[in-house]
């Protein structure tokens, strides 16, 4: 299980001759042929983008694939495909699935080696093992997990709801609202509120998320109600001030946050 970028070799450019399960091979280069791996036997596992001068192995050549995602067909092996694996951000280095991935639920239980995935989660999710080096975990957990290894936090899970700068907030929630884990400084605030004659709210805001200013007239009671024209305003990078309503009768304010 390995995930391989950037080698360059004669033959097979990332591996030469082996037996793979769940790998994810991409970015690797031959001079000959089988740019990402040669004279090999490939299971559940993902060749693409290797590159090659010989038209029939950019990825894979004089290899048996099975439950393999590569271009073009294989020659030999079963329960191949060839669409685009699409990964979470190819350019960034993130070779986890999107959620519309042709590889998920796609390769073979019988040949799965290992519980767990390259990031330490479980290896089957959803009944059958995906192709490739990462288990898709659900919507969204591919764009966290890499998130998390940004700030050198574990990938297995274990530092998923931890809250290792102790500001009351835990590591999704700090993902949700785009602040910093490992600073205590860096968290979902709200800086001022002005009481009128309209009540504005100002906060420090990212770019990368969506605020809504949300009422209720009692706490006890509820309900809390999303302020209108204060849904999902992009955040400035800086300070953002959201407006309610006007001071009469008395309301309770909070805010939200969410990805686009």
């Amino acid at each position: 299980m390995a995930a391989g970028r950037a080698g360059s070799m004669p033959v097979g450019g990332d591996y030469f001759p082996c037996e793979l399960y769940n790998c994810t091979l991409t970015g690797n280069s031959a001079s000959v042929s089988g740019g990402g791996a040669c004279y090999s036997s490939l299971n559940n596992s993902i060749l693409y983008y290797n590159t090659a001068p010989s038209d029939s192995g950019p990825n894979s050549s004089l290899s048996v694939l099975n439950y393999c995602c590569t271009t073009p067909m294989p020659a030999w092996g079963a329960g191949n495909i060839t669409n685009a694996p699409l990964f979470v951000d190819y350019a960034g280095g993130n070779l986890r699935l999107q959620s519309n991935s042709p590889c998920i639920n796609a390769a073979d239980n019988a040949s799965v080696a290992n519980t767990i995935d390259l990031d330490g989660r479980p290896r089957i999710v959803g009944g059958t093992v995906d192709m490739g080096a990462y288990e898709f975990q659900g919507p969204g957990m591919g764009e966290f997990i890499a998130w998390l290894q940004q700030f050198g936090l574990p990938t297995d899970g274990s530092a998923d709801f931890s809250d290792p700068d102790a500001d009351l907030l835990n590591t999704f929630q700090e993902w949700t609202a785009d602040t910093d884990p490992t600073n205590a400084a860096s968290v979902l605030r709200i800086t001022a509120i002005s009481p009128g004659p309209r009540v504005s709210v100002s906060l420090q805001s990212s770019a990368a998320r969506l605020y809504t200013l949300e009422s209720c007239p009692d706490l006890s009671t509820g309900p809390w109600t999303p302020v209108s024209g204060q849904t999902d305003v992009p955040g400035t990078g800086g300070l953002l001030t959201l407006s309610g309503a006007t001071t009469s009768p008395s309301r309770f304010y909070r805010v939200s946050v969410r990805m686009p």
